[in-house]
């Protein structure tokens, strides 16, 4: 069959590269101090990906340059597909020198599982490249469900086999707080377990509740409780300067303990499993040690 049209020669990647910083920049000059190339081999790489395209991807008829409407779009691809290369480089220089380990983790537990997590791999025959990940206990389950997590420290309200160790939940706020009804609350974006509970509790109290601040980052949570925008429920791990505990001085109903888990996925190798094993030795002696 005879072929009709143009055909696009494959992209190369160092012309890509040249177009994205030139576009991201808006010189040749920067663009090429940023790639360690000669301006006049940016100039030919970005005119070369031009001529495979069939069409001008920045308009030089004005001071600088800027992109043209098929520029802009094809910005878009160009950031994909050189994403897609470095992801790939990556997974390529990881497996060469082990494999890629893929941990997720609540934001409660952050600063103790980063250093955790280097001491169990620091044995290893090989040295693994790892992935870590944030979120809520929610988003990390579902993720680890679909397999794009090797293993997953979670928070659960209810007990279960394997749990790492509990702990109790607190109120936290700021030292000058004061009684304001409704309660003033702040919180981690829902589904939270930590949220739920203190409603449940405040419902059972008879105590009524407005939910003042959210987001997905613990941090500017503990901010906005710190700053006296509301209460916080959460555990010992979330206190800290200008966040203390509230409950008593309040007089607000007591609460649950919430549970930590590690789970792996179905398709988790022996390297993980036994890294998972680590943690939870390690994890449960942390939060065991942790004042009262």
């Amino acid at each position: 069959m005879k072929k009709t049209g143009r055909t696009i020669p494959d992209f190369s990647p160092k012309s890509l590269r040249a177009f994205v910083a030139v576009a991201s920049l808006g010189s040749i000059a920067r663009a090429g101090t940023l790639l360690g190339r000669s301006d006049s081999a940016v100039s030919l790489q970005v005119t070369s990906l031009e001529r495979d395209l069939g069409h001008q991807l920045f308009d030089r008829t004005g001071r600088g340059l800027n992109l043209t409407a098929f520029g802009a779009r094809f910005l878009v691809h160009a950031e994909d597909i050189l994403a897609r290369i470095d992801a790939a480089r990556r997974d390529a220089g990881a497996s060469e020198a082990g494999g890629i380990l893929r941990v997720g983790v609540v934001q409660d537990l952050v600063p103790r599982i980063v250093l955790m997590v280097f001491d169990a791999t620091a044995d290893a025959p090989f040295k693994p490249w790892i992935e870590m990940t944030t979120g809520t206990s929610a988003d990390l389950a579902v993720a680890l469900g679909e397999e794009r997590l090797d293993l997953a420290i979670l928070a659960r309200r209810h007990e279960e086999p394997g749990m790492v160790t509990s702990l109790p939940m607190l109120w936290l706020g700021s030292p000058n707080l004061e009684v304001r009804v409704p309660l003033p609350m702040v919180a981690v974006t829902p589904p939270c377990p930590f949220f739920d509970a203190a409603r449940r509790a405040l419902g059972a109290g008879g105590i009524r509740d407005e939910l003042c601040f959210v987001s997905a980052n613990l941090e500017a949570v503990r901010l906005a409780a710190a700053a006296g925008a509301g209460v916080l429920c959460r555990t010992k791990l979330a206190e800290g300067p200008g966040l203390v505990p509230v409950g008593d001085r309040l007089d607000l109903p007591p609460l649950p303990t919430i549970g930590y888990v590690i789970e792996t996925s179905r398709s988790a190798g022996s390297f993980a499993k036994s890294v998972a094993s680590r943690l939870k030795t390690d994890l449960a002696i942390a939060l065991e040690s942790l004042p009262v």
